[in-house]
């Protein structure tokens, strides 16, 4: 380790890498390594941005070497590095004898073409007898494994009849995003949502949620290579009726009702009260506000104009909030 170079060899000889900026000056470098002699003798800069580095190496397994060679004899030792330099995989291939890796190029499908010459026959990694001393030998490999799956370990937190935290773990270091899927399980509606890579929660609140209902959330993940993957689990859920810790003397009645519904409401901190109604699919029908007179509303709510069946009414006064369900029967 003497002039520019930064690490000490690992055995004999190593690969070693060396990044320049456009004006020649070092960016970063990376000595690449096993117990014995390893020989560069391609790089190639990948699709994604990395370098893939060819050669062949006599080394075992030490240093930064995973596989051994094959009977100390020369083995092909393929590297894959990310953007920064450091290696993201790794693949010796080898038959029974020498082989000697010279060039690599990738192909179309992402996958990695592999050019040299061998002395191998039918062994380990070469799947046929060579033709009398040495021979070409071309690998193909294929596209990298994906390192995108599903969303993990959903749950749910801050649960409220209006309001909820979906969480999940995140699906690895090749995906592009995701998308969340909330079912309603009693009207079959299905609110989507498309979210960056690396998200781990979402909060999801009214109109999406109405008190007393069961959900079930899922995601899928779209991957860097345009591929998706398969939904998670659905995890299921029921927000609560009523908000915890509601005001008794908010009263809304009689219920059911034949459309025309009273008001009563007392202990408010606003001037305004806000009463939006929605249906079971979590459209907001009917929205209208009401004045308070001393912290104290009492009003009709007239929902005649809706068709006989269940919604949920909410009422909003600052950081009050009553949930309350709803019958009309004609």
């Amino acid at each position: 380790m003497n002039g520019d170079k930064t690490e000490a060899n690992l055995g004999g000889q190593d690969y070693w890498v060396v990044k320049l900026d456009p004006f020649g000056n070092i960016q970063w470098q990376n000595t690449i390594g096993g117990n014995y002699n390893d020989f560069l003798k391609s790089i190639i800069q990948s699709s994604d941005g990395g370098y893939l580095l060819g050669g062949y190496s006599e080394s075992d397994i030490s240093g930064d070497k995973t596989e051994d060679s094959s009977f100390s004899l020369s083995d092909y030792w393929v590297v894959k590095l990310d953007e920064a330099g450091n290696i993201e995989w790794q693949n010796t291939i080898a038959g029974g004898h020498a082989d000697y890796l010279n060039s690599i190029i990738q192909t179309d499908d992402g996958g990695y073409l592999l050019g040299g010459y061998s002395l191998s026959g039918i062994w380990a990694d070469k799947t046929e007898a060579n033709m009398g001393s040495w021979d070409y030998w071309v690998v193909k490999l294929d596209r990298p494994l994906v390192l995108c799956v599903p969303p993990a370990d959903l749950y749910v937190s801050d649960l409220t009849p209006t309001s909820v935290t979906l969480n999940w773990t995140a699906s690895g270091l090749d995906a592009d995003g995701y998308k969340l899927q909330l079912h309603n399980i009693a009207t079959g509606s299905v609110y989507s949502k498309w979210l960056p890579a690396g998200t781990t929660s979402r909060n999801i609140s009214a109109p999406s949620l109405t008190p007393g209902t069961e959900y079930g959330f899922r995601l899928r993940a779209t991957c860097n290579d345009g591929s998706t993957t398969e939904w998670s689990p659905l995890y299921y859920f029921t927000t609560p009726l009523r908000i915890a810790g509601i005001n008794n003397d908010w009263k809304i009645y009689p219920n059911p009702g034949n459309g025309q519904f009273n008001l009563q409401l007392s202990g408010l901190n606003n001037e305004m009260v806000q009463a939006d109604v929605f249906n079971l699919t979590g459209a907001m029908v009917h929205s209208v506000q009401y004045s308070t007179s001393d912290g104290v509303v009492a009003a009709t709510l007239d929902l005649n104009h809706l068709p006989e069946g269940s919604y949920f009414l909410r009422l909003t006064s600052g950081e009050q909030v009553f949930m309350e369900q709803l019958m009309i029967q004609h």
